[in-house]
Parts: structure tokens; sequence; C-alpha cells
């Protein structure tokens, strides 16, 4: 089930809980400013930061207890690391 509300675009599991929540231009309808993923138990999964619906700036992964276990920098869509 997904559910949008004054742009706030979230995403849950079966079991309810939050699959992933950021928020879409409505515009555009592309992603924009921090999008946050979540495993199944609810431990944050990672965090993107998109402008104009592209990766940009630090991403960060996170393993299941979440520890972060991976950063990657984007510019405008580009992997720069």
């Amino acid at each position: 089930t997904n559910g949008e509300k004054n742009g706030e675009s979230i995403g849950y599991y079966e079991n309810g809980k939050v699959k992933k929540e950021g928020y879409v231009d409505a515009f555009t309808n592309f992603y924009e400013g921090e999008l946050k993923e979540y495993y199944e138990t609810g431990t944050l999964k990672a965090k993107y930061n998109y402008v104009d619906g592209y990766l940009d700036g630090n991403q960060y992964y996170y393993d299941e207890k979440g520890i972060e276990t991976k950063i990657e920098k984007y510019d405008y869509g580009y992997l720069v690391n």
C-alpha cells in the first residue's frame, strides 16, 4: 500500500512497517530531497538525497543492525566515488 499526501510518498511492507518515505515533487513527479529506505524490521537501510529526481550528494547505506556500511557520493545523477 502506498500513500501520497502533500508531496509526501510512503511505501509500506505487508507487515505495516514503512518500506520507504520521501518527498515527490507534485509538478515533476520526481523525488526531491531526502528519501529513506527501511528493512522489513523497521531498521534504516539507506538515506538518499535527490535534486530534480537525480541522486546528488552523499548517499548512506546501513546493514540490518543500523550500522553504516557505505557512503557513495553523487553529482547530479553521476557516481563520483
